[in-house]
């Protein structure tokens, strides 16, 4: 009883309140990967808006410099506004499987709360049974108590 009470102080032996720890680590898990899957789907629509204005300024300027005769200057614009077309592309196509894959994610998401809630409806049940079964116990330790003729 005194290594149970020792080994208590250090870790938790109880097993209802570890399935309840574990319950709030499975809830902490699945909003961190909400909330990271989201945040790049927003960085990358921002990178796309802004990489998208920076596309449009290249074309502006290259079609000012051919106006003003300069050559050089049109070609390394059109240049950079390619590569930045390129670029797009590729983002646009990452965004595409990046919002795929959040789908997927919530999916399965829907389906762990799912779990979430049954373990937790269980463990309630456990909880309340293993109660009962205490002031169960409790209540025959007295009985038989006041049949031996103990004075306590």
């Amino acid at each position: 009883m005194l290594m149970r009470k020792l080994t208590g102080l250090v870790i938790e032996i109880d097993p209802i309140a570890i399935v309840e720890q574990r319950i709030r680590d499975m809830q902490k898990k699945s909003a961190d990967i909400k909330k990271v899957m989201g945040g790049c789907i927003i960085r990358s629509k921002n990178d796309i808006q802004n990489d998208t204005k920076e596309m449009r300024n290249c074309m502006d300027e290259a079609q000012v410099s051919e106006r003003n005769g300069n050559v050089a200057m049109a070609t390394i614009q059109k240049r950079q506004a390619l590569r930045l077309k390129e670029s797009l592309d590729d983002q646009l196509l990452a965004l595409k499987n990046s919002e795929m894959w959040f789908e997927k994610l919530k999916k399965l998401e829907e389906y762990a709360n799912l779990t979430i809630q049954d373990v937790t409806n269980e463990v309630n049940i456990r909880k309340k049974t293993f109660e009962r079964i205490r002031a169960q116990h409790k209540a025959f330790k007295s009985v038989m108590s006041i049949v031996k003729g103990d004075p306590d």
